[in-house]
């Protein structure tokens, strides 16, 4: 077993996929967890707190057997509902990029962290939800608002706080964030 201490930001932005095998809970998170992990990313824009990084918490990979036309795949066994907030919340940053005409920002935040843009089918998606979320899911990261569900809910919640949170200066608080 090999720990790696590492950043969301490398995780999401390689080559790699994350699936969250079939035995894994559905997306289960509520308001008072979104509320807890807005509270801690709020808190790193927020200079009189001095904070430059935030701890996301273990994930538990395992690597899926290598193919030759497939990405590298790993399983989530332990952190997959921080994943899925994270990419959630990441797709709300996205969106609202997009809502502040920075297009730029927009596009990396896309290609960066929720798809691998020279991929196709489910394969572009660096994280990859059980069956029963993967519709909502593809919804969040295609950019569109999930038809109902916790995904839904969760894209709603992180869309509003972007939405009172991002003051005059727009695009530049999005980057800051």
């Amino acid at each position: 077993m090999n720990a790696n201490n590492s950043k969301l930001q490398a995780i999401l932005n390689s080559p790699n996929q994350y699936r969250v095998p079939v035995f894994q809970r559905f997306y289960t998170w509520t308001r008072k967890e979104w509320e807890e992990l807005w509270g801690d990313v709020a808190a790193l824009t927020d200079s009189a707190q001095n904070r430059s990084s935030l701890f996301m918490g273990s994930l538990v990979v395992v690597p899926l057997e290598p193919s030759a036309t497939a990405p590298p795949m790993y399983e989530i066994i332990d952190g997959q509902q921080r994943m899925m907030t994270y990419s959630l919340l990441l797709c709300a940053l996205r969106n609202a990029a997009h809502g502040a005409e920075d297009s730029g920002l927009a596009a990396e935040i896309n290609d960066t962290c929720l798809v691998h843009p020279h991929r196709s089918g489910e394969e572009r998606l660096r994280v990859l939800p059980r069956h029963r979320d993967l519709e909502a899911y593809i919804a969040a990261v295609d950019g569109e608002m999930p038809t109902d569900g916790r995904i839904r809910e969760a894209l709603r919640f992180f869309s509003a706080k972007l939405d009172t949170g991002v003051g005059p200066n727009g695009s530049d608080s999005l980057r800051g964030l």
